[in-house]
């Protein structure tokens, strides 16, 4: 059973540059401050809008750094809406939404960061560009598994695993990061002790997986989790719908499930149980979101 899950490399979005120092991940300016008791720059600019880069906002603000916003390349924050008010609002902090770093400039250090805006299809809109005069660029932009002995998901970083977290290797049960980048710890705790059980389970030969039938991505979903359903064991299905939306009937066909959310949030996971059930009703089952009027 693993949940360890490291961050994914900045460098690797290729932003063109200087390679200066002053580039660091929200673990590694995590680690000066926590452990090394560093102050890791003067003036901060962060990327990414997910729970960790909004925490990180004020955690540097705290420790008496400037932190010049946060940048988002989405339309809307990657992080929980009280976390949003509690580490920017709070603090004056700006977030430009739908921007990306384009440039960093610097001799040694870092001085500067260029922003620009995107437009509904991602391109660079002429003459958006803001020039950030900071000493440090903080990136929150994802976590992938620290370890890759199994499959993962196409459309994500994390492995594959049904509703009893069992992954693409049998003997292998994952929870935590490693699968879906879960935005409470609560779900994370659960998720935990259930790998754990399943995996003790198998150890004892007291399970066997049994043919599993596949979750599909339907209208307006951007992450479903788990990958496969043991039609035999009970599910805790997370998802997460690809836009923001006022009222939300989510479904789940052919097993004929419907769910009502108030204000669904791409940021925000909506946790749907579903009961065990005989596996010769479908091969395949789709979730899908739509707007209620």
């Amino acid at each position: 059973m693993t949940t360890g899950a490291r961050e994914r490399h900045f460098n690797s979005l290729g932003i063109p540059g200087d390679r200066v120092s002053g580039i660091f991940t929200a673990g590694v300016a995590q680690k000066y401050i926590n452990l090394q008791n560093l102050r890791p720059a003067n003036s901060a600019l962060i990327v990414g809008s997910g729970d960790i880069g909004l925490i990180m906002a004020r955690r540097l603000h705290l420790e008496g750094i400037e932190v010049k916003g946060v940048v988002e390349i989405l339309p809307y924050p990657g992080g929980l809406e009280r976390n949003v008010q509690q580490c920017l609002r709070d603090y004056d902090i700006p977030l430009y939404l739908s921007h990306s770093v384009t440039r960093v400039e610097g001799r040694n250090r870092l001085s500067k960061v260029y922003v620009s805006q995107l437009d509904g299809t991602g391109n660079i809109i002429p003459n958006s560009e803001k020039v950030f005069e900071v000493d440090a660029l903080i990136t929150s932009v994802g976590l992938i598994p620290s370890v890759k002995p199994v499959e993962f998901v196409k459309t994500g970083p994390g492995f594959i695993t049904s509703n009893t977290n069992q992954t693409t290797e049998d003997w292998i049960f994952a929870a935590g990061n490693c699968t879906v980048v879960f935005d409470l710890v609560d779900y994370v705790t659960r998720e935990g002790e259930k790998a754990g059980k399943y995996a003790a389970l198998y150890a004892k030969n007291e399970y066997i997986s049994q043919e599993k039938i596949t979750i599909k991505k339907g209208k307006n979903i951007n992450i479903i989790h788990p990958s496969y359903i043991d039609p035999n064991q009970s599910t805790k299905l997370y998802i997460r719908v690809s836009r923001v939306f006022q009222k939300a009937e989510i479904t789940i066909e052919p097993l004929g499930i419907k769910i009502i959310e108030e204000e669904a949030r791409p940021s925000e996971m909506v946790e749907i149980q579903i009961k065990p059930f005989k596996d010769n009703l479908c091969k395949e089952i789709e979730v899908s979101a739509h707007e209620l009027g």
